[in-house]
């Protein structure tokens, strides 16, 4: 099995650009809608989770990023921002060098992760 650059970045990109499509056609109203009597939260405060978590780990493992959104962003800069780290994972894979670039999906052959076609199934699926 060989995963390239490419192959890993055309991944990157399918599921960030579905990703970017299905929030960005999302209403205020959903954007902001909790769940009733519940302790639930918005997608906009998962999505906010989601890209501060990114610059944390990108930060985490030595990369430059730009500082934490905070609650009060605008939804149109958290999809800016997350457009922004998609072509900086993309940016930041092709810079790898050859001979350190190793993707293990072996541990994704093991069968737990093949039953009933999860999502470790489908990548394992798209990248071998």
């Amino acid at each position: 099995m060989e995963t390239t650059k490419s192959v890993l970045s055309s991944l990157v990109s399918l599921l960030r650009t579905y990703g970017h499509r299905l929030l960005a056609e999302l209403t205020d109203e959903e954007i902001h809608w909790v769940p009733s009597q519940t302790r639930g939260r918005s997608i906009y405060s998962y999505f906010l989770h989601l890209i501060n978590s990114e610059y944390y780990w990108f930060k985490d493992f030595g990369f430059s990023t730009p500082e934490y959104l905070g609650k009060d962003a605008p939804f149109d800069e958290l999809l800016q921002s997350y457009n922004d780290l998609e072509n900086y994972l993309i940016e930041t894979i092709h810079n790898i060098p050859d001979d350190q670039f190793f993707l293990p999906t072996k541990f994704l052959e093991i069968s737990i992760f093949r039953k009933n076609y999860n999502i470790y199934f489908l990548f394992y699926e798209i990248v071998t």
